[in-house]
């Protein structure tokens, strides 16, 4: 594991796996619509809290890369003599 990470890129990381999570959401909706066809209602109860499990986890993700991305632009001190 690098040592010398910056937030910046800790945030892409995060976006990243938001990204992986997407991939498993549209397969997962697949299988949903799929077992939902074949009227297989345990499969369907699984899959459809599967899915709200991974919508919570792509939004926590989000959330974390965009606040890591905006870190200092809210928690900026203002410098005596700067403009402002």
């Amino acid at each position: 594991m690098r040592t010398d990470i910056t937030l910046e890129d800790m945030a892409e990381e995060y976006l990243h796996a938001a990204e992986l999570q997407t991939a498993l959401i549209s397969q997962n909706r697949e299988r949903l619509r799929e077992s939902r066809r074949r009227q297989d209602i345990k499969e369907s109860l699984r899959l459809n809290r599967l899915l709200c499990l991974l919508y919570r986890q792509r939004r926590e993700l989000v959330e974390i890369a965009d606040y890591l991305k905006n870190y200092y632009k809210h928690s900026a001190v203002p410098v005596k003599g700067a403009a402002v």
